[in-house]
């Protein structure tokens, strides 16, 4: 892990202990995941110590290196409501330092996401979110978000203007996105409160080298409190539809990087999808296999320990190159491991996704060629 995403974990750490969102439960929970991680034993904890939470699964614009769009993942619109969340959530609270709020789609396209995230801060729970913001925005909008107390916001650009920015993202307008970012921005001046942490997300490619040089010198002044540059998730990947209602997933010219046999993931922060599909990562644009459903299985306790997971963290201990989406995985937060894998040229063969009433045979198969 690089050595800024320490002090920010370092950062929220310190605003959780001041914010009395920590408890003895989190913190024995925290050291069980943790020890059963180290160990890459089959079980964690009894719950998981962070979660993710898909709000809405599509989008309002359409990102070129968005893997959801590459992937033809979205099949059908769907929303999560209240009802839904809340019970997701209240299984999980007394358990996780932090909600994720976000995945495949635009999380405000969610009515009641500021409704989620304010249910979650009275609980103890803060939030992290992201956004495209290239939407219409009411007069209170910048108020309203900071009274549903979120931790943090994340808003994504890849331009310093119209022109630049919609190259990537298609049909995107800066001007919008700063307008909407701004409203947020007076309201924390205007109302003295120092949250949401707000970051700049630049997403880099090769079209637009010299607007990452114009945003790192006006981010400060645009507001921000930081500036995060990334490349996107899916360069190392081509997506390709085949004839047979399938994607073929391919990395670009065969990626030697060295993926260690762990992943942190699996003992830490699950993704729940829209319709209640556990997976075991945020990468489900790489098909990973479900988990099991929280509204089918009764919930996150069930699914968390359940065989699906125990098979899921063997595999991936014995050698995460025989799971299809792993092999062209980059994450697992920069951890060394004593049992590593050096990745060749893979090839997913892989359904489309479609939503799930509880857990479904993976069906991929992967083709490795060295």
């Amino acid at each position: 892990m690089k050595l800024n995403n320490y002090i920010e974990l370092i950062k929220l750490s310190i605003r959780l202990f001041k914010n009395g969102q920590v408890s003895l439960k989190k913190i024995v929970n925290f050291l069980h995941n943790g020890y059963s991680s180290i160990f890459r034993m089959a079980k964690a904890g009894k719950l998981p110590s962070a979660i993710i939470i898909e709000p809405v699964n599509y989008c309002n614009i359409r990102c070129t290196g968005c893997g959801f769009e590459l992937c033809g993942q979205i099949q059908k619109k769907q929303k999560l409501s209240m009802e839904c969340f809340v019970k997701i959530f209240d299984e999980v609270k007394d358990y996780i330092f932090f909600l994720v709020l976000e995945n495949g789609g635009e999380p405000f396209l969610n009515r009641d996401l500021l409704r989620m995230i304010k249910y979650a801060y009275d609980n103890k729970v803060p939030t992290i979110t992201s956004t495209n913001a290239d939407f219409k925005t009411g007069d209170r909008w910048g108020e309203e978000v900071i009274e549903s107390y979120l931790d943090t916001l994340i808003v994504s650009v890849s331009g310093h203007d119209n022109e630049s920015h919609s190259i990537y993202h298609k049909n995107g307008n800066f001007n919008r996105v700063m307008g909407s970012a701004k409203k947020i921005i007076s309201a924390k001046r205007k109302l003295r409160k120092s949250h949401p942490d707000l970051i700049l997300r630049f997403i880099q490619t090769k079209d637009n080298k010299e607007s990452v040089n114009i945003i790192e010198r006006q981010y400060r002044d645009l507001g921000f409190d930081k500036l995060d540059v990334r490349k996107t998730a899916t360069e190392h990947l081509i997506y390709k539809r085949s004839p047979d209602d399938k994607v073929k997933i391919l990395t670009v010219g065969g990626d030697n990087t060295i993926y260690p046999n762990f992943c942190a993931d699996l003992y830490f922060i699950p993704d729940v999808l829209v319709d209640g599909t556990v997976a075991p990562c945020c990468f489900t644009y790489l098909f990973p296999p479900n988990m099991g459903n929280v509204f089918d299985d009764h919930g996150m306790k069930n699914v968390w320990n359940n065989n699906n997971y125990a098979e899921m963290r063997k595999k991936v201990a014995n050698n995460r190159m025989n799971i299809p989406a792993c092999s062209v995985c980059n994450g697992s937060f920069g951890y060394s491991g004593e049992n590593w894998n050096r990745s060749s040229k893979i090839e997913i063969y892989t359904p489309y996704h479609k939503p799930t009433k509880g857990p479904q045979p993976q069906g991929t198969t992967a083709t490795i060629s060295k």
